[in-house]
């Protein structure tokens, strides 16, 4: 019974369905998905075994190995379909305001509303409110900013909107 489901072809994964994608090219995301999906199952020396069977994919290891490599994906929801299908949908972060050093507008990135920093900018995009601090370090995947100071920032901008027709156009983070 081990070896059908190991190594039978009905259970080997043979598509990969991605969506909700958009920053990201499907083909990107199946590789990675491919590349957890075949299993070493056990080797001597030069001799290895491998499966692609769909039950040693690990669903949970294929969608954090998604968001880890790629800074843009919120989450990732891997989902076995017997026989030999997996789907994955994306969620994608959503740009929530612009991230400067506070001498700097050279070096800035997109964050979302958590304040995690997801793509480096060439140019600064018009209706973004730009935050400027002095974090430790930025880099692509982690907060620039804390999720309570976003939610903070989030509230007064949309109070200044939507109450006196104001747009907060920068904030200086210390």
């Amino acid at each position: 019974l081990a070896y059908f489901l190991l190594f039978s072809s009905n259970f080997q994964v043979s598509a990969i369905n991605v969506s909700g994608n958009s920053s990201i090219v499907s083909q990107e995301i199946e590789k990675i998905a491919l590349e957890n999906i075949k299993q070493r199952l056990f080797g001597a020396g030069v001799f290895s075994v491998y499966s692609g069977s769909i039950f040693t994919a690990s669903s949970k290891k294929i969608a954090q190995e998604i968001s880890g490599r790629h800074a843009v994906v919120e989450n990732a929801l891997v989902e076995k379909k017997l026989p030999n299908k997996i789907n994955i949908v994306v969620k994608e972060r959503t740009p929530s305001a612009v991230f400067c050093g506070v001498e700097d507008l050279n070096d800035c990135f997109l964050i979302d509303k958590k304040g995690v920093v997801f793509e480096r900018l060439n140019n600064i995009p018009s209706g973004r409110i730009i935050l400027r601090g002095r974090p430790k370090e930025v880099s692509e995947g982690h907060n620039a900013v804390n999720e309570k100071t976003m939610g903070i920032i989030d509230s007064v901008a949309k109070n200044l909107r939507d109450n006196f027709q104001m747009d907060i156009k920068e904030v200086f983070i210390s």
